[in-house]
């Protein structure tokens, strides 16, 4: 064992180009990093921050990892016209900051009926957050209404921009669900004032 302790032990000149050599960037995502974490966006703060123990208050959950939150938002075009659906497939792409997906429903569905796809995006994280202030702002200059379901908020918005968004929430009930996207709008009016 004494023959191989100057593998263990590393020289004082060694330590020294160490310390001297270029470090090498890992980060794993395109997410802009502050002093080693990940910067969240002002709304994903707000949820952190401001709503989650709001929602973990007038619930009355036992911890807070109960609270409901966004799971994923959808982005589904309108099914229209040829002509329409290439318009509506940009503005998803530009709105959302991500590529088109487009996944063929039944492989013997284009041979029957012509091109029927299942066209979506589909958001989550990052990107999710990003959209979500994005489609706040639109919605309070349009003045949209949003449909609240048991664990979805859907807003159909094929006049304005070819598209419909669906937000899939983790909420249980229709109230969770409610409570939460009020809590999403109360910060949007708070930002614009």
């Amino acid at each position: 064992m004494q023959g191989l302790r100057h593998y263990a032990t590393p020289s004082s000149e060694a330590v020294g180009s160490e310390l001297d050599a270029p470090k090498v960037k890992r980060n794993r995502s395109s997410i802009s990093k502050k002093s080693g974490t990940a910067m969240m966006l002002p709304l994903h703060l707000h949820y952190e921050d401001v709503l989650r123990q709001d929602l973990l208050l007038k619930q009355n959950h036992a911890n807070i990892m109960q609270v409901p939150g966004l799971y994923e938002i959808r982005l589904v075009p309108k099914a229209g016209s040829d002509l329409r659906v290439p318009i509506g497939k940009l503005a998803m792409e530009i709105l959302s900051g991500q590529r088109f997906k487009e996944a063929q429903v039944d492989p013997f569905a284009k041979a029957r009926n012509g091109s029927v796809f299942a066209r979506q995006s589909v958001l989550r994280g990052h990107a999710m957050y990003n959209f979500l202030v994005r489609m706040l702002t639109v919605m309070s200059m349009l003045d949209s209404q949003a449909e609240i379901r048991e664990n979805t908020i859907n807003f159909f918005m094929e006049t304005e921009f070819l598209f419909n968004v669906t937000i899939v929430t983790l909420a249980d009930t229709k109230d969770e669900t409610s409570l939460l996207w009020s809590g999403f709008m109360l910060n949007d009016e708070g930002e614009t004032k």
